[in-house]
């Protein structure tokens, strides 16, 4: 009994020992053919974009709970804007931010693009949560034709072609 409990607790400790935080977001881009738009999901971890969101107004937010901050979509927006800009050529193309859903582990962002264009290149810079953790990955995946192109963008590659 004592050789079984103490294998467990080993197990235990030396799981917290090698157990290490990643920081990514997931993007999906479709090229929506019926409307001619670029509909876009951003998918982050809830305590990440939580903690930006945060370090912008210096105090909590209860991202997704009934405590919620009044102006966390107006931050989110800011903050989606500043660190999430889409080219095509030298023009910054607008975009509608159309909302935000959160559950406890993941925050999904949604983005519209209307008239958008697939006869040209595009560039994408997409920042979020660098300014938070140095080695945040974010992955682009664009959808158009039934293919997939993906980026995969952080802090040293902070912009990518599609």
């Amino acid at each position: 009994m004592k050789k079984l409990l103490l294998f467990g607790l080993m197990a235990v400790f030396s799981s917290h020992l090698f157990a290490h935080k990643f920081y990514m977001s997931i993007t999906e881009m479709h090229y929506n053919e019926k409307n001619q738009s670029l509909e876009i999901m951003i998918k982050l971890f809830t305590d990440d974009i939580e903690k930006a969101l945060e370090s912008k107004i210096e105090k909590p937010i209860f991202l997704g709970t009934e405590k919620e901050a009044n102006q966390t979509d107006s931050i989110m927006e800011a903050y989606l804007r500043k660190h999430f800009i889409l080219k095509e050529g030298d023009e910054i193309m607008e975009y509608d931010y159309l909302g935000k859903e959160v559950d406890r582990d993941y925050t999904w962002l949604y983005i519209e693009v209307e008239k958008f264009s697939t006869d040209l290149d595009h560039e994408i810079k997409h920042a979020l949560l660098t300014d938070q953790f140095e080695d945040q990955k974010n992955q682009v995946n664009y959808y158009l034709n039934g293919k997939v192109e993906t980026l995969d963008l952080h802090l040293g590659k902070l912009w990518g072609t599609f």
